[in-house]
């Protein structure tokens, strides 16, 4: 009798586990940076996945809303309907085997300089408080060049990965320079202040910075003259 109340116990566990992880959904990144030209649209996104034949009900989050970087911005996520500009949150039914596309988008206005912020997302599985997945979305506006404003100034940068792990190494690939040219890689933060300067080469740079989360603006810098700017994000 014994034997069997353990058994029954032990059937009983395995069937509320199993079924726990059964009915959790997946998470894709897909595009979690977006840039683009002052007063442009700028669009995120992300894949969600039920891949269990069960339905899921779900609570999704603007969890933050970081405007005050860019306070003339607006923002506002989409998920089969797209709700207004105001609406943090939202109950979801997740239909069985279905993927749902996400998007962030962040509603930028014309304004005399480039600018920059962030938003997280949260998704989370209200039957299965461990399933749960939060996102950080970027948008930074740039400055658009005309045909006239392209010259052998203009230097293209790549940064992989985006957003890069504070303290961990990234690389910075640098072309459009002159080779024997020294350059300089100038970091600001949000209010202008320079946080770290060092020295990089035409070519691939591998790089490690040790800076707090956030949207930075850099600067490269050749013999006086600005070569290139951009956004990194951390």
């Amino acid at each position: 009798m014994k034997k069997n109340y353990t058994l029954s116990i032990t059937f009983i566990l395995l069937s509320i586990f199993s079924g726990e992880s059964f009915c959790q959904f997946t998470y894709t990144p897909l595009d979690t940076i977006e840039y683009g030209a002052i007063g442009t649209e700028l669009i995120c996104s992300a894949a969600i996945i039920n891949s269990t034949p069960n339905a899921i009900n779900m609570r999704v989050t603007r969890e933050q809303n970081v405007m005050a970087d860019a306070p003339n911005w607006e923002s506002a996520f989409c998920m089969d309907v797209c709700y207004l500009r105001t609406t943090d949150s939202v109950n979801y039914t997740f239909d069985p085997m279905d993927t749902v596309n996400f998007t962030f988008h962040f509603y930028t206005e014309f304004e005399t300089s480039p600018d920059s912020t962030t938003a997280i997302m949260k998704w989370k599985n209200v039957n299965t408080l461990s399933n749960i997945f939060y996102q950080r979305f970027y948008g930074i506006t740039q400055a658009t060049f005309g045909v006239n404003d392209v010259s052998v100034h203009s230097a293209s940068v790549s940064i992989y990965p985006m957003p890069v792990v504070s303290g961990d190494v990234f690389s910075m690939s640098v072309s459009n320079v002159k080779p024997s040219k020294n350059i300089t890689l100038v970091v600001y933060n949000m209010f202008g202040g320079a946080v770290n300067t060092s020295n990089v080469i035409e070519g691939i740079n591998f790089m490690n910075l040790d800076l707090s989360s956030g949207v930075y603006s850099y600067s490269l810098v050749s013999e006086g003259t600005m070569i290139h700017s951009g956004k990194i994000a951390f």
